[in-house]
């Protein structure tokens, strides 16, 4: 008895086992305070650019269903978190969206343009450009501003994970007239302002200041302004000449209807 009392051996492997099963522990705690963190922001920004690339592939599908004779596209989308819904036009916004939210992270379409916000950014921006530009000819000094609004109709929603399909048919294409009827593509005039209303106004009003800014409209071609109040973005464009009332601003402008189901 004697022997056993003051023999180690006994304790021995209940020590190292306290030892290893403390080390586990400690280790599984680092990896679930440390590790996991960065493992899902890892995942959800994969995800991310996933959508991202998904909303790209949508923009292309939709800018050849409107410039081209093809009457239909099916654009196929895999959801692994979040949700992503098609809103069709409504008072708010006149030309509707596609949205995909994930946590604070947003991917949108809205009338040809496609934004991206994500956490920690108080608006989304404008990623991919929607078929609108102005550009001013040097040989002429004409400035050409060409507007085409996409506006969606129908509604479909996905949350959670799986596939989601949104089938996509072209509906009539017009030209956008004024006060008279008259139809303004292809119409020179000397000046020329619009409004966009839209949940994203701050991507637009961005947008717009550096296409506008990156052409030669600031440097004596003419003068523009671009303002937001309200969701609401007003974008005017001069043409150079236009205090001595010359028509040298030529204007096309077209909306087209997206059937999105």
């Amino acid at each position: 008895m004697l022997r056993i009392i003051r023999s180690n051996e006994a304790i021995s492997p209940v020590i190292g086992m306290a030892l290893i099963l403390g080390i586990v522990v400690t280790a599984v705690g680092i990896i679930y305070s440390v590790e996991m963190p960065k493992i899902e922001s890892a995942r959800e920004q994969a995800q991310m650019e996933n959508m991202r690339s998904n909303f790209l592939t949508l923009q292309t599908d939709i800018r050849d269903l409107v410039q081209s004779p093809s009457t239909g596209r099916v654009t196929k989308m895999q959801v692994e978190a979040g949700s992503i819904g098609a809103y069709a036009a409504g008072s708010k916004n006149g030309t509707g969206y596609v949205r995909y939210i994930a946590s604070d992270n947003i991917i949108a379409y809205e009338n040809g343009a496609v934004f991206a916000k994500y956490a920690g950014n108080d608006y989304a921006e404008v990623i991919s450009d929607p078929i609108m530009y102005v550009d001013v000819d040097s040989d002429t000094n004409i400035t050409h501003v060409y507007i085409h609004t996409i506006r969606l109709n129908g509604s479909k929603s996905v949350a959670g994970t799986g596939p989601a399909e949104f089938a996509l048919r072209r509906g009539p294409t017009e030209p956008y007239k004024d006060e008279n009827n008259v139809s303004l593509t292809n119409v020179p005039m000397t000046n020329v302002s619009f409004i966009i209303s839209s949940t994203f106004y701050r991507g637009w009003e961005e947008y717009f200041q550096e296409i506008l800014a990156s052409t030669a409209l600031d440097e004596g071609a003419g003068d523009y302004n671009v303002t937001s109040l309200d969701e609401n973005v007003t974008i005017s464009i001069e043409g150079k000449n236009h205090t001595m009332e010359e028509h040298d601003l030529l204007l096309y402008a077209v909306k087209t209807e997206v059937i999105i189901s």
